[in-house]
């Protein structure tokens, strides 16, 4: 039905749209001359990018200040996990290595080594894997660990994960991990509560 057809833009910017009433504003993503990618102002810098390349969030960060968060450790010798790395210089904290068994507990093949602060750090603004670690070995004020009562056994994200290998956990059962691209093993998946 052309009924419902708006033509918006001109030159190549022009674009048709169906079901709406007026032409909204948008940003171009920028790309080559034929992609006409674009993403109205309302969804505009909403942390999901519309642009291929990540050119929406990039241009948000810039525009609107945004400060950058971090939701994975950063990885010194392909092994360490810096947990130090993210947290409020206010808090002054001193840091040390320790060799963990991970947010849910002993498994078979998988170690982590961690520096972490050495006593309990605010970990309001902290996110992802710093939360998740840092929760979970007690080193937040006020904060628990997000895991509790839930352990990821052989079968869980049956679709997920087909280079899966089998392993013990903490003894009692049977967990997967996979091979990273460094070709060490790690078990670095987390099912949500509300799996089923």
């Amino acid at each position: 039905n052309n009924s419902d057809l708006i033509v918006c833009g001109e030159g190549n910017s022009r674009r048709n749209l169906f079901g709406k009433s007026q032409c909204p504003e948008v940003f171009y993503c920028p790309g080559d001359e034929n992609d006409k990618s674009t993403v109205e102002f309302e969804a505009l810098c909403d942390g999901v990018d519309s642009c291929n390349g990540d050119v929406e969030n990039k241009v948000c960060t810039v525009s609107r200040d945004f400060p950058e968060i971090k939701t994975s450790a950063t990885r010194e010798n392909c092994t360490l996990r810096n947990l130090c790395d993210s947290l409020d210089p206010s808090e002054n904290a001193v840091c040390h290595n320790v060799e963990d068994p991970g947010p849910l507990g002993e498994v078979f093949g998988v170690s982590y080594s961690l520096r972490v602060p050495v006593s309990k750090v605010k970990c309001s603004l902290l996110f992802g894997e710093y939360y998740v670690f840092l929760s979970c070995m007690g080193l937040c004020q006020n904060s628990t660990c997000p895991l509790q009562d839930t352990r990821l056994d052989y079968n869980s994200c049956p679709s997920q994960y087909s280079d899966r290998m089998y392993t013990l956990a903490n003894n009692s059962y049977l967990t997967f991990v996979t091979r990273s691209a460094t070709g060490t093993y790690e078990n670095d998946y987390f099912q949500c509560r509300n799996f089923e």
